[in-house]
């Protein structure tokens, strides 16, 4: 399967019912598949008749937008808890209804750090909302649909002025939107509304890997617009995205220019055969401190047929001589051998993943857009382990098998 990206254009900010009419403009997903989905959410008195697609334009510009009809759902949020019973009620494959537990996770984190509140005693307002429910649930579907490996995002507009909300008047952007943005590159233009909201923040915050400065180089197969609900005056009031094929490098044999790392390492070997082998667990704490990414003993037989231990560094060519100086100091080594040697690795990144015992780390790395490897973080299972009083193996077969629901069905 070869390789797909989706860059969102956030010049006109981001909300979930724009993000979602964009998505389902791209024309790569059937209205029967959106209409078996809504089936699927187990919403009482609430089907695909109560949600619209509808063409207009916003300054010239044509897209789609999302409105709900959420009059007749019987549908109602109190608590945090309710709303992560009602995601588990959904008929979805577990790898959607993590997602949508997740970016709820983000919302209801921003709304909790705002307000000074526990989870349990959080004021839901919007959060417990059909709009919010149906926009985020839907943007999980159809990004799992689009079967992107790679999702980047311009700058985000936020907007500016003043908006009104359950707690009164607030300048733009909101805090939940402020917290849930950082460290994202966000600036403001245009006209005084809210072009971000909480929603919009949560999904992007969530999918969103990279912020590129400018368009992303790559074979655009199709380009969706969302339209917000009100026409502006300065900007088209348009999420525009675009979804193709990442551009390689040419006669890349080895592999996708996205999924392996290339650089260079440094490795720096020295043989003892005199020391105290109780002061190798200091040794290896302090090259660690000092930067080595591995360290690691071998088992040798020296001259005289002496046993001995071949140490062995890896770091960063910036740490070599720090590391060099503790090895001298703090073994009975003479001498370091030191080369500089090429590498290759795959490219790794962390996705966030529901369990029984809570959220959890699980480290995902691929090779020519495929997934050749799924693992969880050993520390996270060694501390769930010791406060459950459960072996430790028997963590790791259930954190396996979400890994396997979530990534094959």
């Amino acid at each position: 399967m070869q390789d797909k990206i989706l860059y969102i254009d956030c010049s006109s900010g981001i909300s979930g019912d724009k993000f979602v009419s964009a998505l389902y403009d791209l024309s790569l997903i059937k209205e029967k598949e959106i209409a078996e989905f809504i089936g699927r959410l187990n919403i009482k008195d609430f089907s695909y008749a109560d949600i619209s697609f509808k063409k207009v334009k916003r300054l010239g510009l044509a897209g789609l937008f999302f409105h709900v009809d959420g009059r007749k759902a019987k549908i109602q949020f109190k608590t945090v808890s309710e709303i992560n019973r009602r995601i588990d009620l959904f008929d979805l494959k577990p790898r959607i209804k993590n997602d949508i537990h997740l970016i709820y996770d983000i919302l209801i984190e921003a709304e909790s750090a705002v307000h000074g509140n526990s989870f349990d005693k959080l004021h839901l307002h919007e959060l417990a909302s059909i709009d919010t429910v149906l926009d985020i649930s839907l943007c999980a579907f159809l990004i799992s649909r689009l079967k992107v490996n790679d999702i980047t995002c311009s700058d985000v507009n936020l907007g500016s002025g003043f908006i009104d909300v359950a707690h009164g008047r607030l300048i733009v952007p909101p805090p939940a939107v402020s917290f849930i943005l950082k460290e994202i590159p966000v600036y403001s233009w245009g006209d005084a509304e809210e072009l971000t909201t909480p929603t919009g923040a949560a999904i992007l915050k969530y999918y969103a890997k990279r912020f590129p400065k400018g368009f992303p180089a790559m074979e655009i197969i199709s380009e969706g617009h969302g339209c917000g609900m009100k026409e502006l005056n300065t900007m088209a009031n348009v999420l525009r995205v675009f979804y193709g094929r990442p551009l390689k490098s040419d006669n890349n044999s080895s592999g996708n220019r996205n999924d392996i790392n290339r650089g260079e390492i440094y490795e720096i070997k020295t043989n003892i055969d005199d020391m105290n082998p109780e002061i190798y667990d200091y040794v290896i704490e302090k090259l660690v401190a000092n930067g080595a990414l591995d360290v690691f003993l071998t088992p040798v037989v020296m001259k005289k047929s002496r046993p001995g231990v071949l140490l062995t560094i890896l770091c960063e060519a910036s740490s070599v001589e720090k590391i060099s100086n503790a090895v001298l100091e703090e073994t009975s080594s003479l001498g370091l051998r030191i080369s500089k040697m090429d590498k290759i690795c795959l490219k790794r990144r962390t996705m966030n993943l529901k369990t029984p015992f809570g959220t959890l780390g699980i480290k995902v790395a691929t090779l020519n857009g495929k997934v050749v490897n799924r693992k969880p973080e050993y520390d996270e299972l060694k501390k769930i382990a010791g406060a459950k009083k459960i072996p430790l193996k028997e963590v790791y077969r259930i954190v396996q098998d979400c890994i396997d629901k979530w990534e094959y069905e």
